[in-house]
């Protein structure tokens, strides 16, 4: 089953989506590391932690 998102921005090169089915935001990090926030500002803080040393997983 296909979920029908639509894409809010692109921050530092990672999508924000809004789910249809959903009443938050998610940062495209990969599947098991989408958290659903409430806000699009959580979702671009989500983004910088994920850019923060010494996690850097996008490296």
């Amino acid at each position: 089953m296909m979920l029908d998102y639509k894409e809010i921005e692109t921050y530092k090169k990672i999508r924000i989506l809004q789910y249809e089915s959903e009443n938050g935001y998610r940062a495209d990090l990969g599947t098991k590391r989408t958290k659903l926030v409430d806000t699009v500002e959580e979702a671009r803080e989500l983004i910088d932690f994920y850019h923060s040393p010494p996690y850097n997983w996008d490296k």
